[in-house]
């Protein structure tokens, strides 16, 4: 249909479908979502193409009912561990007599920079994305055409990814019977949906916090210029309240889902959750800050890393737009004011240690109600 778009997002937690047209006045309108539970998938790479093929096909299901168009494919996003990005220049010679740039050149410029990429053939180029130029050795040239010189150089970012995990997400769609518009990676893809062009000129982070690991994508003076994976997301955090609950990874993900804070601080002494709202029969009782001390110090190990990212290159230290956080941990209470105040947590040995106090805690206690 005319004016439509899908977008599949493939995520560790749930494969989300989105059904969006654009209106005659160029707004936007989302028509339907449909979501499904993810199997198939871990750390956002395809483990099983089969279980992964039958969430696609309920999720594409639920969003052709929401929104009453018959989708059968659509821009896939995706993300995983085995995503790297790499820099690569090329230099071509201005192809016209009269030494005029054209988009001729630039294209043949970035094909200059992906023929110098390392070749490896176990990995697979995604996106080659220009972060500046060079004019007859004059750079920081944003976009080129029309100028004139006599030779052209490229500073390009090269986003791959493990060639069977991708493969493996093609046959997965192919066995759900859905079409593959195009591939793009997930905080790029979720940066052009949420960001405004003004916080990519004045240099801004999108940190994608999903459930098997965290993405990133930098943008500085309207360019993407790093993108990459933290190997950190909530489903650590629920593995943690897990341990600290003595109970499975369900029921500890529906206790973050009801109780889940990122600060402490936001609760008193006498502020608990009981086991027995979960699991029939279980006298347990927890409390709220330590749950949220637990919480926080996943948190504070993904703001780590992603400053990490950041210190990778000197020049995106400073981020005029700041941080725009996305993700299903996102809606996380607590998270914004957390990540404002991130820097004074402390090193990371010493919120390890807080965590194994408070999990020393939790299995005396444990210990004494048994006995008892």
């Amino acid at each position: 249909m005319r004016g439509v778009s899908i977008g599949i997002d493939i995520g560790t937690g749930s494969v989300t479908t989105s059904v969006i047209r654009k209106e005659k006045n160029g707004e936007l309108r989302l028509l339907g979502v449909g979501k499904a539970l993810s199997e198939g998938v871990r750390r956002g790479v395809v483990c099983d193409h089969e279980a992964l093929a039958r969430s696609i096909k309920k999720s594409i299901h639920n969003a052709s009912k929401a929104s009453n168009i018959q989708v059968r494919g659509g821009t896939v996003a995706f993300g995983g561990a085995s995503i790297r990005s790499a820099l690569s220049r090329g230099v071509v010679a201005i192809s016209r007599a009269d030494g005029e740039i054209t988009d001729e050149d630039v294209k043949r410029s970035l094909q200059a920079a992906e023929a110098l990429h390392p070749k490896n053939p176990n990995r697979e180029i995604v996106h080659i994305r220009q972060r500046q130029f060079w004019i007859d050795g004059e750079g920081d040239i944003k976009n080129p055409v029309g100028m004139v010189g006599m030779r052209l150089e490229v500073e390009a970012l090269i986003i791959d990814g493990e060639k069977r995990s991708l493969q493996n997400l093609v046959k997965a769609f192919d066995q759900a019977g859905v079409d593959i518009d195009d591939l793009i990676f997930s905080p790029i893809a979720a940066a052009l949906a949420v960001l405004t062009p003004a916080q990519k000129e004045l240099g801004v982070m999108l940190l994608d916090i999903g459930a098997g690991e965290s993405d990133y994508a930098i943008f500085r003076e309207g360019m993407l210029i790093d993108a990459g994976v933290i190997p950190v997301g909530g489903n650590l955090a629920t593995y943690d309240i897990a341990h600290m609950f003595k109970t499975s990874t369900d029921v500890a993900e529906a206790i973050k889902q009801k109780y889940g804070h990122a600060s402490p601080d936001a609760f008193s002494k006498g502020d608990v959750v009981r086991l027995a709202e979960f699991i029939e029969n279980e006298t347990e009782i927890y409390s709220q800050r330590e749950l949220a001390e637990v919480i926080r110090a996943r948190m504070a190990d993904i703001f780590e890393l992603a400053e990490k990212a950041l210190r990778q290159n000197v020049r995106t230290m400073l981020l005029p737009a700041g941080v725009v956080i996305v993700g299903g941990s996102s809606f996380l209470p607590g998270l914004r004011e957390f990540a404002k105040k991130a820097q004074d947590i402390g090193r990371k040995e010493e919120r390890l240690h807080k965590v194994r106090k408070i999990f020393g805690k939790m299995g005396e206690r444990h210990k004494k109600a048994k006995s008892s």
